[in-house]
């Protein structure tokens, strides 16, 4: 499967129809070997990854230690993103 299949494959939307979606991420984390991976789909959504959490030299992003959604990943993303 494609990045783009598994994201879209048990996603719900709950924005209002009129909003379109430009990026997506998503974080996998595997607490045995104390790594994330932060996988991403769309336009720009690459070098967003990329400036928030280091390059990639695949499709996904590894980043040692488990990321915490609340207070590493929506902050970074956030912080990159903002205009």
């Amino acid at each position: 499967m494609t990045n783009k299949e598994i994201f879209f494959s048990d996603y719900k939307d709950y924005a209002l129809a009129s909003r379109q979606r430009e990026m997506v991420f998503t974080m996998v984390l595997n607490k045995n070997a104390n790594y994330t991976d932060i996988i991403y789909c769309g336009e720009r959504a690459k070098e967003a990854a990329e400036a928030a959490f280091g390059p990639s030299d695949s499709d996904y992003i590894w980043c040692e230690g488990q990321l915490s959604r609340k207070n590493d990943f929506i902050p970074a993303l956030s912080k990159v993103l903002q205009p």
